[in-house]
């Protein structure tokens, strides 16, 4: 979460969406890895998924600020 907080705030990111392909590479691993801790963060309500045509984002619905 502490990561995605962080690449939520990048001025780059479009919409504040996040690629998963992004987030992966950002913390080193594959997708697998890193969608069951995303999906109990959706089921937490602390992201939603966007199934664009070419790719799989998220975007940060509540969190903590990161300092």
């Amino acid at each position: 979460m502490k990561q995605l907080l962080v690449m939520n705030t990048n001025k780059n990111a479009q919409h504040n969406w996040i690629l998963l392909t992004d987030l992966a590479q950002e913390l080193n691993t594959h997708m697998d890895n890193i969608m069951p801790c995303l999906l109990q963060l959706k089921r937490d309500e602390c992201l939603e998924f966007n199934k664009g045509k070419y790719r799989l984002a998220v975007n940060i619905l509540k969190g903590e600020p990161v300092s």
